[in-house]
């Protein structure tokens, strides 16, 4: 059975503005009932930092800073440094009634399989340390690495309306 999910491929944008969109997307995730994969970028160096970070107050001035409404460190985006992704997922959907771990992973292994290149998914089972406040400096758990390399981190953030994995 095919699964049809709804595609937005945004423009480049400003932080603000990239992150004002999820938030809407994530609090009509349960009217539009299934789910929503976005491709967007940025329109100038900006660094989001996660939900639960101090302000990254050493970046001020030199990026356009923004806090995400997920988890996890400091991510640098723009200059054609990235494309960023997120997925939405209704409550009602399989991928919202798995744990966090699984539904990262689950997506993950989505992702790993599009960008090729002998990406695979960090084993979950393995402890990872953190080295430093910046996200890609610490593949984690369910994290997409090639070539040493992380490519592809998230964080998810859980509400009645649905699922949030940027």
């Amino acid at each position: 059975m095919t699964e049809i999910w709804d595609f937005v491929r945004s423009p480049a944008d400003s932080a603000a503005f990239n992150m004002a969109v999820d938030d809407a997307l994530l609090r009509t995730a349960a009217k539009r009932g299934r789910p929503l994969l976005r491709i967007y970028s940025w329109n100038r160096p900006s660094v989001s930092f996660g939900y639960f970070q101090k302000f990254p107050g050493h970046l001020a001035g030199k990026y356009e800073i923004v806090r995400r409404l997920t988890g996890g460190g400091v991510v640098y985006h723009g200059d054609g440094i990235d494309t960023t992704y997120t997925v939405v997922v209704p409550p009602a959907h399989s991928l919202f009634t798995l744990s966090t771990a699984d539904a990262y992973c689950a997506i993950h292994k989505a992702v790993a399989a599009a960008i090729g290149d002998q990406s695979q998914i960090t084993n979950h089972r393995s402890p990872v340390s953190r080295t430093g406040y910046e996200c890609f400096q610490n593949p984690v758990a369910g994290d997409v690495v090639a070539h040493g390399r992380k490519l592809a981190g998230a964080a998810q953030r859980r509400t009645k309306s649905g699922m949030l994995h940027q």
